[in-house]
């Protein structure tokens, strides 16, 4: 195996690509090209930190400095990484930032320099940042195998494209919210971030990704395929520190790359600690985060609270002008983090929760304090305080007493040094998670080079054949397709249900087959015209399937008219009400009775009369008796006129409209309508007896689902401000009045106009969130 190893080494050129401006996640990088190096690769590094590699791994490294092009777009960078919003604005942002500082980079002399040699058209491997797809494409240019690398905890589409679980409650991802003993209005805040984080990584950040690789390396094929086809990806951390989940081989877990034991301390704060005998504690914010920048309200309460504990506190912030620091407290810009935490005498660590500070945390057993700044980071911490080895304050709701208390507790208590201890002996082995694994799988790859055989079956499958949702939907038609929405009690002379016997103009009666339009069978086997008058649940459905584009116009009209301004997008949202409603009212002038707005119907009285070409009978079980026809007449064909009819008013009355105003910001709508009309087309031509029989269950359902998810994306989630936001803001009175009269419509549509007092249940749902809000909000929890 050694002789193996040394022939592949010989020779062997890898080109390593990494864009992050975060410091911490350089120092993974750093330790993984590092250990490379010392075995003996060839690698070509881009990065904006160059000059960091020491003799002897520096002469095996040759560094194309990206720095000149980054420092541009450090200040974006800081500003990103240090709002505390964590819901979809920020992560977009992020993204297409994260897209512009790669082009700026890839563009970079040292990189196109790097392109255009004629002398490099191999690498033997392509390591990418996995946090940037744009990269994925030098992978694919070079036609090398491909290593993808994380210094997080890995993201929703990383796991995916190899083939891991991604289930939004059971395993987090680096911007989880919530996560373990989660309320039911946590589990519905984070299927919601789920959605979204995967809506905005395959709708938006991966496309501009593959429009950016087809402009600088002319990319021939989806890079979501090149993603599939990536053959490791590297997890720069502990499976039992950032949520266990199970495991494909294509993902390896790598942590501790970037710890280095054994480092002295400078000669000053060496002695400071020495004669620090009472005990040390440690506070830093992280890389990016200035300590200074907090409030200065917290920064006081903190420096209070330092000054009354009896033990020397390291502090890391710069400027210290806007508080009254103590005499025990000590204060840098930076302090070598690692040689710190390796003193004996230091006895806590107050922590953001970044990632690199809490694996250094384990492993030099220093109990923590965290303070999760950034709301995912308590996810992190969280899962080391709850095995007793530290404890969680709330930045947002802080005073001294319960900062004080809690220092003491964490520094004096030894049962929170044991349990650390025990923690790092049993996360750090190389069972679990090992830096050497990521030398030993990249010599794996690099002497076996295809590697597919361990690549998940499960890559690229959709979720709805992973669920195996199109088994289930065909089961429960075949197994349901009998079942009554009502009570059907028929006695048939001719076979099959629907068979009828149609009147001959000589007045006998046809053999059995199907019905004429307009007619179904009696109970006697005989077809009679559609004459009934259509209920008030006929007529609730029918609403139901009108509203449906009506709603999804005024989506999409609001969606790509973002922050334009509201007449001309309240000119088309009246334009799309009056093209939806012309489109229903000509369907039904043409039907029978022709030219009035009157119906004649067939009420649906099974679910299987929705179905009838599923039965067809087979008399002598050799020749098929085709019966099929339209048991629900006009039901089923009058929703696919209502939709012809409105499309062809949209297509003609808004361009009309639109030619006034050529710059109108909602004009693309109507290409969204080319796509969804016939999308509800194919729905109601599949699924139209299901929706009849249960429409009145999914109104209720979506009322409720979107009044808490328009209540938990307000940042202040008290009851006095929740009542008070949707009080006095219009759009937030509208939008509350508006899922109270869908809910309104569920119930009368359930329950018809029998049992008013139902409608007193309407406001329930909005009021029960406002009540309890306050009790599930995961910044109130803390842990024991």
């Amino acid at each position: 195996m050694l002789d193996e190893v040394k022939i592949i080494v010989q020779g062997t050129s890898i080109l390593a690509l990494f864009s992050s401006l975060s410091y911490t996640d350089h120092l993974v990088f750093r330790g993984y090209v590092s250990r490379l190096a010392l075995n003996g690769y060839d690698i070509v590094v881009m990065t904006p930190y160059p000059g960091h590699f020491k003799f002897p791994e520096a002469e095996k490294i040759i560094e194309l400095d990206v720095s000149e092009e980054s420092a541009p777009f450090w200040d974006e960078f800081v500003l990103l990484m240090t709002n505390t919003d964590d819901y979809y604005p920020r992560q977009k942002a992020i993204n297409e930032f994260s897209i512009k500082l790669a082009i700026a980079q890839l563009k970079s002399k040292a990189m196109m320099s790097l392109f255009i040699n004629p002398n490099l058209k191999y690498f033997d491997l392509v390591i990418t940042e996995a946090d940037v797809p744009l990269l994925y494409a030098v992978a694919e240019k070079y036609k090398a195998p491909h290593i993808a690398i994380t210094a997080t905890s890995g993201r929703i589409h990383q796991h995916e494209s190899k083939g891991n679980p991604i289930h939004p409650i059971l395993y987090p991802d680096v911007n989880t919210l919530n996560y373990g003993n989660m309320s039911r209005w946590q589990k519905i805040i984070e299927i919601y971030r789920h959605i979204q984080t995967r809506n905005e990584y395959y709708n938006n950040y991966l496309p501009l990704c593959e429009l950016a690789a087809k402009k600088l390396f002319g990319l021939k094929r989806s890079l979501l395929e090149v993603e599939y086809d990536i053959d490791f990806l590297f997890v720069a951390g502990n499976p039992a520190l950032i949520g266990n989940r199970p495991n494909v081989p294509a993902v390896v877990y790598v942590d501790r790359m970037h710890i280095n034991p054994g480092l002295r301390l400078p000669r000053e704060l060496q002695s400071l600690l020495d004669s620090s005998t009472k005990g040390v504690i440690y506070f830093s914010v992280g890389a990016i985060q200035e300590a200074e920048q907090l409030s200065p309200s917290l920064l006081q309460t903190l420096a209070e609270a330092f000054g009354e504990v009896p033990y020397t506190v390291l502090w890391r912030i710069g400027d210290t002008t806007m508080i009254k620091k103590p005499d025990n407290v000590f204060t840098k810009s930076w302090y070598p983090q690692q040689e710190v935490l390796t003193h004996p005498n230091v006895k806590a660590f107050i922590t953001h929760g970044g990632a690199r500070s809490l694996e250094e945390a384990v492993f030099y057993k220093v109990p923590i304090i965290g303070l999760p700044l950034v709301k995912s980071r308590k996810v992190f911490i969280n899962e080391i305080t709850r095995h007793g080895a530290g404890e969680i304050l709330d930045p947002y709701n802080l005073d001294k007493e319960t900062v004080k208390d809690t220092i003491a507790k964490v520094a004096s208590n030894k049962k929170y040094k044991q349990a650390i201890t025990v923690l790092n002996s049993a996360v750090f082995d190389p069972m679990v998670s090992d830096p050497d694994n990521a030398v030993w799988w990249t010599e794996y790859l690099l002497r076996h080079r295809n590697v597919r055989l361990l690549r998940s079956p499960v890559v690229g499958v959709s979720f709805f054949k992973y669920y195996l949702l199109d088994v289930a939907c065909y089961l429960l038609l075949i197994t349901f397709i009998d079942s009554p929405c009502g009570i059907m009690t028929a006695v048939r002379t001719c076979p099959g249900l629907y068979c009828g016997r149609t009147e001959l103009d000589d007045g006998s009666w046809s053999d059995c087959g199907a019905c004429p339009r307009g007619f179904r069978t009696n109970s006697t086997s005989y077809c009679v015209p559609c004459t009934d008058k259509p209920t008030l649940y006929d007529g609730l459905y029918l609403g139901f399937m009108v509203l449906l584009p009506m709603v999804l116009h005024w989506f999409f009209i609001d969606m790509v008219a973002v922050a334009k301004g509201t007449k001309n997008i309240l000119v088309q949202h009246i334009c799309a009400f009056v093209e939806v409603a012309t489109g229903t009212l000509a369907a039904l002038l043409v039907l029978p009775p022709t030219g009035t707005i009157a119906l004649h119907v067939c009420s649906p009285k099974a679910l299987s009369d929705w179905y009838t070409l599923l039965h067809n009978p087979q008399p002598d079980y050799k020749e098929t008796l085709h019966c099929t026809q339209e048991a629900v007449y006009p039901l089923y064909t009058v929703v696919l006129l209502i939709y012809a009819f409105s499309l062809l008013m949209t297509i003609t009355l808004r361009p009309w409209l639109l030619t006034w105003d050529s710059v109108n910001p909602g004009k693309k709508a109507i290409y969204c309508a080319l796509y969804f009309y016939p999308i509800l087309v194919l729905i109601h031509t599949v699924a139209a007896g299901l929706i009849y029989c249960s429409f009145p269950y999914i109104i209720i359902i979506i009322s409720m689902m979107t009044s808490a998810s328009h209540f938990s994306i307000k940042i202040e989630q008290t009851a006095p401000a929740l009542l008070m936001s949707s009080l006095t803001n219009t759009r937030n009175l509208i939008i509350l009045l508006g899922h109270w009269i869908i809910h309104a419509y569920g119930i009368i549509s359930l329950t018809g106009f029998k049992e008013l007092w139902y409608l007193s249940l309407v406001p329930a749902p909005a009021l029960f969130y406002i009540l309890t809000a306050q009790f599930t909000d995961p910044m109130k929890i803390h842990s024991d």
